[in-house]
């Protein structure tokens, strides 16, 4: 069987460098040393394509499942700064990996495995095999959060709460779990017709057992992807394609005209970016503040208002659900 190795269909075998589907090129594909081969298959199984996410916390690959016949993303555990310069090093454990690192890894995806949230990716199974440690996940669409505002524009205030519920409630429920997102960016969240999917989920962690990464300008990861979500947020209000710098989030830029922000936002917003850690930034008080549904978004009985706002009963229609399982689920 051979298989392209981006869009995962059957080609005949002299065109598997030039796919006739979706045009893509093989021999243009750069695979580093110590990345799973394209072409090859991980425990007899799962056909191994090219790479579609880099990070410092592992590789994410197109796959193929041989057993189930659909296509999947394989999620590998390796550490950048930890890829061996000696080639003779490249099948030790030990360049890769350690056993926290390894038992963190499994640790997020059995309580991914267990939520079930439209907005997170729904997993097939993780494991080891040989000195690879992975996870399967379900085939996410190739559009990310960034392509989709690129071609969009900008979003209104509605309109940016109503794409961006399902995210804060996946950051909600992982922080609950105390799983951080490795890195919360524009092209670390995909764009589907039922809404938005985070994709990989797990941050890093060193020897001791301690986060290994800062983004945003915060150690503490929780702290970092909250701060992203903000981000995002006013990313897609102003219709940029990537996570705003924080550094230009003032009075100046929140006061403008359009799009039109309530003073709640625009002060806690501005607090967030410009106030050290004087204000409370938890999920639970960007669902309050923002959304005005924190007490529905969680699950519980909702205090804010008498009546959910319209946008929240729209998520809900259009993933088909009525505003009871919508709460009730979460």
């Amino acid at each position: 069987m051979y298989l392209c190795i981006s869009c995962m269909k059957e080609v005949p075998e002299q065109q598997i460098e030039c796919c006739p589907y979706c045009g893509y090129i093989r021999r243009n594909y750069t695979c580093m040393r110590a990345w799973l081969k394209p072409g090859s298959y991980l425990n007899n199984r799962y056909y191994i394509g090219a790479a579609v996410e880099f990070d410092p916390y592992g590789v994410s690959y197109n796959a193929f499942d041989a057993v189930m016949k659909r296509r999947v993303v394989i999620r590998q555990l390796l550490l950048q700064n930890m890829v061996p310069t000696d080639p003779s090093k490249i099948f030790d454990d030990s360049v890769f990996y350690d056993s926290v690192q390894a038992d963190r890894f499994f640790y997020t995806y059995r309580q991914l495995a267990d939520m079930k949230v439209s907005s997170l990716p729904k997993i097939y199974t993780y494991s080891r095999y040989g000195n690879v440690i992975y996870a399967v996940t379900k085939q996410v669409p190739d559009l990310t959060l960034s392509a989709y505002i690129h071609n969009a524009g900008a979003k209104t205030f509605e309109g940016a709460k109503k794409l961006l519920l399902p995210l804060i409630i996946a950051i909600k429920l992982l922080h609950d779990r105390r799983i951080p997102h490795g890195q919360l960016n524009m092209t670390s969240i995909r764009k589907t017709d039922n809404g938005l999917i985070l994709f990989d989920i797990p941050g890093a962690y060193n020897a001791e057992g301690t986060v290994a990464f800062d983004t945003a300008g915060a150690a503490d990861p929780f702290v970092s992807d909250l701060k992203n979500f903000l981000l995002i947020f006013i990313s897609v209000l102003y219709g940029a394609d990537k996570n705003v710098d924080p550094s230009i989030i003032n009075r100046d830029m929140l006061s403008r005209s359009e799009p039109v922000l309530p003073d709640d936002v625009k002060n806690y917003i501005y607090s967030v970016f410009n106030s050290g850690n004087e204000v409370e930034l938890t999920a639970r008080r960007i669902l309050d503040v923002i959304f005005k549904c924190g007490e529905i978004a969680v699950g519980q009985k909702q205090q804010i208002a008498n009546t959910p706002p319209q946008y929240l009963l729209d998520s809900a229609r259009d993933h088909g659900v009525s505003i009871t399982k919508l709460i009730t689920s979460l």
